[in-house]
């Protein structure tokens, strides 16, 4: 944990992801203020930004898309976790160009010889039953998925069945 001890979200997060707003940041992301997590892009806010506004409480990730990005928030001291995508092209994010698997691979890689080998990071961005194994295959080991949930028939089996194949 990079976050003050004094944060109570982060143990509940990690042990369940329950209890803990989250949220991004937007055009209206005041209103947000009072979210245990706080999701901010390349071209958001910086993370001393957002620090500065919301205090030491709130957990703060960013969304690298690159690995120099990937290095920035293993090395800023504001940044609690970070999601690494999109994978593959997703319409939750219009536009934006996948990143791909092997960027899984160089995180994966990076965080194995660093420093701060003990940040989460997750891989995000089309990732679904069917994909996971080459996500997991790459190196990761924590993922964000929505529509793998959410569009599934049944959503509870596909959040189960993701969470089977993240334990094996």
């Amino acid at each position: 944990m990079r976050r003050s001890p004094h944060c109570t979200c982060w143990p509940t997060w990690r042990a369940k992801t329950r209890n803990c707003s989250r949220s991004t940041t937007g055009p209206t992301w005041p209103p947000h203020v009072g979210a245990d997590i706080f999701h901010i892009g390349q071209h958001d806010l910086s993370p001393a930004q957002a620090r500065s506004l919301l205090g030491s409480e709130v957990l703060i990730g960013r969304s690298p898309h690159d690995l120099d990005q990937a290095r920035a928030a293993v090395e800023d001291p504001e940044v609690d976790y970070f999601c690494t995508g999109p994978l593959w092209e997703t319409p939750t994010k219009p536009g934006r160009p996948a990143t791909g698997r092997g960027f899984v691979r160089d995180v994966s890689g990076l965080m194995a010889g660093s420093a701060a080998a003990g940040t989460p990071w997750f891989a995000i961005g089309g990732i679904d039953v069917d994909r996971l194994p080459e996500v997991l295959n790459a190196g990761a080991s924590r993922i964000v998925v929505v529509r793998a949930i959410t569009k599934a028939p049944d959503p509870g089996v596909a959040a189960r069945q993701l969470r089977g194949l993240i334990r094996d």
